[in-house]
């Protein structure tokens, strides 16, 4: 039976709404009333699955601060791709607001499921309501001013083509060797030019002798390729010694390391970002989880916006440019 998915209005709709989610979260879930009513539906952006005969399969809803939640299914509906629908229907809401990512509490049964959206974990797993959660977080591509986004059309059959997308683009990686691997991949594709923003630049992924070798060959590879790095401190670095930076210090015509301004609004966690086509990204840094994205040119773009802007207001630090001998 063919189910769509529509945006509603909690005013003419909460009845509706309210019955689907007493049924799955108290009821099924025993959450408790107080945390299930918790009087942000006012202000939410709402979605219903409605299936051909009209009856009311499933529901979710999009916040301000861009987190999806209230995500839920009729039992026996379930395994069909409802939740798959109202997910893309909430992303494609949130693109179409500007919002630069969403983000979403997802039980720790459904984090597969979550992933497959394109979703990745960052954070220690909590207690919400008494069950165990993971944080997940998806960035978004941003529309050009005054282009008109189109929702995705929400039919299974769309769907799973949108899904068979991603996994033919997006990599994602949870452990230190994956993470390293898929940082490696991206870096090698490169051509013209790599950015980078990390905190202090530490993790096994970037003071390596692969990495600073891929660096190396790109920075050598054409008289016009440049490597731009971001760092909000260099302490560390310089006090013990880091590969990249030594690296810098010898091509300093090439790789450029600078330091963040004192209050500049940092992205959480790191990326990496190559020649506008592809990118990677982390979503904590203490964390070896993320997502490598090979061929995606609207996410990169995003991703250099932002650190042109990082780039403009940071500065020099002469200790990173002193080559030791």
């Amino acid at each position: 039976m063919e189910v769509h998915v529509i945006e509603v209005d909690w005013s003419r709709y909460q009845e509706r709404l309210r019955r689907i989610r007493q049924i799955v979260f108290v009821q099924e879930q025993q959450v408790p009333q107080a945390l299930e009513w918790d009087g942000l539906d006012d202000d939410a952006i709402h979605f219903m699955a409605i299936d051909s005969a009209g009856r009311d399969v499933g529901c979710a809803r999009l916040l301000p601060t861009g987190q999806i939640g209230r995500m839920a299914v009729q039992q026996n509906q379930r395994g069909q791709g409802i939740g798959s629908q109202l997910l893309e229907a909430a992303v494609a809401k949130a693109q179409a607001l500007g919002m630069n990512d969403v983000f979403l509490h997802a039980q720790t049964h459904a984090v597969g499921f979550y992933r497959k959206g394109g979703f990745v974990e960052s954070g220690d797993e909590f207690q919400e309501a008494g069950i165990p959660h993971r944080n997940m977080t998806r960035l978004l591509a941003i529309a050009a001013p005054g282009l008109h986004i189109t929702p995705r059309p929400t039919y299974p059959e769309a769907v799973a083509t949108q899904v068979s997308r991603q996994e033919r683009h997006i990599t994602l990686f949870d452990n230190e060797q994956d993470a390293c691997r898929a940082l490696l991949t991206g870096i090698g594709t490169a051509r013209r030019e790599l950015v980078l923003v990390s905190s202090l630049l530490e993790g096994p992924w970037f003071d390596q002798g692969a990495l600073v070798e891929a660096v190396s060959d790109l920075a050598r590879r054409a008289a016009a390729t440049r490597v731009r790095i971001l760092i909000q401190s260099s302490d560390l670095l310089v006090s013990r010694g880091h590969r990249v930076v030594e690296l810098a210090r010898r091509l300093s015509s090439k790789i450029t390391v600078r330091l963040l301004a004192p209050d500049a609004e940092v992205p959480r966690g790191a990326f990496a970002a190559w020649d506008e086509s592809g990118c990677w990204l982390l979503p904590d840094e203490s964390e070896p989880a993320g997502a490598l994205h090979v061929d995606d040119p609207v996410t990169a773009r995003r991703l250099f916006q932002t650190f042109e802007r990082l780039w403009s207001g940071s500065r020099e630090d002469p200790e990173l440019r002193i080559l030791r001998l």
